[in-house]
């Protein structure tokens, strides 16, 4: 993995987004915007890399969730994604 970024919506704080985004050794999280009333409140994360391990990333990914959504120390542990999905600049 090269670098991940995502928009979260934690448990621990529901009227806020959380901006995450880091490189393998480091990691930034930080309060963004409030969702918007009628706003589907959900967690999107990209993850950039070559051969990424898809199986591990989506075992780690699962066992982050707590009662169907992301806890905060799953979603802040290592978690990972098969990028080969994402489209790639030209």
């Amino acid at each position: 993995m090269l670098r991940y970024k995502g928009l979260l919506h934690l448990k621990d704080n529901a009227d806020q987004v959380i901006l995450q985004q880091g490189v393998p050794a480091l990691m930034h999280a930080e309060p963004g915007p409030h969702w918007v009333a009628d706003e589907e409140r959900t967690s999107v994360l990209a993850f950039i890399g070559r051969d990424l391990p898809r199986d591990s990333f989506e075992q780690v990914l699962e066992s982050s969730l707590v009662m169907g959504r992301p806890s905060r120390a799953g979603m802040l542990s290592s978690i990972r994604r098969d990028a080969s999905s994402v489209p790639r600049a030209t």
